[in-house]
């Protein structure tokens, strides 16, 4: 019984200190204000790469599917593991 309690307690601990901890990523970026601002003269300026071919896109999922048919129990635990959701 004060092993249970025990570790509970040090559970706890671990919790709440963890939660007090900063952290690194800030919801609000206080520089924003002094940011420059960009204007385009053309919409040209920006560039973006065309979606893959058909016969890529296909080629991808085959490998997917291929994948997929060689699933063993091994790697079904981990993807059950990584799949369990967020932390409590």
């Amino acid at each position: 019984m004060k092993q249970i309690i025990l570790s509970m307690v040090i559970g706890l601990t671990a919790i709440v200190a963890t939660a007090q901890m900063d952290s690194p990523h800030h919801s609000a970026n206080y520089e924003a204000g002094s940011w420059n601002t960009w204007l385009l003269d053309n919409p040209q300026q920006i560039t973006m790469t065309p979606p893959p071919l058909a016969a890529q896109s296909k080629a991808e999922l085959q490998a997917i599917k291929q994948g997929m048919a060689t699933l063993d129990q091994k790697k079904m635990d981990q993807i059950k593991y990584w799949d369990a959701g967020a932390p409590a």
